[in-house]
């Protein structure tokens, strides 16, 4: 963290810097959001062998993992067997968190979406378990960002890949049952 001035902040971490070491060879952080008590949430994913994992980790505002979330300040949200990666995360009203990123089963890549209660738990409301997947296209499809609208609904930016040709998109996942708004845009 930085003081306004561009300085590191000598009170948050260790000289400004919090460094999370997850004992694997590679590990990414693509996305944060503060909460409204200050904690700071981070979201994207770690490496063990072949398997991609989907993460989200929670620090206090001064910078330390919170170990009251998911025991040690790390939930792990990856599906079984999936490469999958969060890109983005976002911090509802009630405290649960969001993240959006992609998950990938057979060689197809699909938007990926978990939400976890805020203690890090994987919210069995949100879409049963607590993760969504689903396609965009028929080919790769890539969440990137994430928002939530004045009713608390995700709604979900990213690009849709096929063979020759590459479109954005925009989707947005109804709150209630964790499922795509299939009411939503036109489909073009």
């Amino acid at each position: 963290r930085f003081n306004v001035a561009g300085t590191p902040d000598g009170g948050f971490g260790t000289g400004g810097f919090t460094v999370s070491d997850l004992s694997v060879a590679w590990n990414e952080i693509n996305a944060i959001a503060i909460q409204p008590t200050g904690e700071i949430v981070a979201a994207g994913f770690r490496t063990i062998g072949s398997d991609r994992q989907a993460i989200i980790g929670r620090y206090t505002s001064a910078g330390s993992p919170d170990n009251t979330f998911d025991t040690d300040g790390l939930a792990t949200l990856g599906l079984p067997g999936f490469f999958d990666y969060a890109d983005a995360v976002a911090v509802q009203g009630d405290g649960k968190i969001v993240m959006a990123g992609t998950g990938a089963e057979s060689g197809n890549r699909n938007v990926y979406l978990a939400r976890v209660d805020s203690g890090g738990t994987l919210d069995n409301g949100f879409s049963g378990d607590g993760r969504l997947t689903f396609p965009i296209g028929t080919g790769t499809d890539v969440a990137r960002g994430l928002a939530l609208d004045a009713d608390g609904r995700a709604v979900i930016t990213g690009t849709t890949t096929t063979s020759d040709d590459e479109d954005f998109f925009v989707a947005r996942i109804d709150d209630a049952d964790g499922e795509l708004d299939t009411a939503f845009g036109s489909g073009d």
